[in-house]
């Protein structure tokens, strides 16, 4: 029986090469705009709450089957639209 030798490990790719690979994909693609990532037609925004807020936030969206970005952009428009 011949012994064969292990195949080398496969370098990462160089920091620019990942990036580009990445934002290759589909759901990569992102520019950066003044006031978050631009993703299509949508801004991604970093909001900070209170965990207990948090956490009926993420009740509520379960309950009606929306993602918590989903709830939180029907909250925002809502709140707009009342003349608020």
């Amino acid at each position: 029986m011949a012994i064969i030798r292990r195949p080398a490990a496969a370098s990462p790719l160089p920091e620019p090469k990942a990036e580009a690979f990445i934002e290759g994909a589909p759901d990569g693609k992102g520019t950066k705009s003044g006031r978050g990532l631009k993703r299509g037609k949508k801004e991604q925004i970093a909001v900070i709450m209170a965990p207990e807020l948090l956490d009926q936030l993420d009740a509520a969206a379960e309950k009606m089957g929306q993602s918590r970005s989903a709830l939180i952009s029907l909250a925002v428009f809502r709140f707009l639209n009342s003349g608020q």
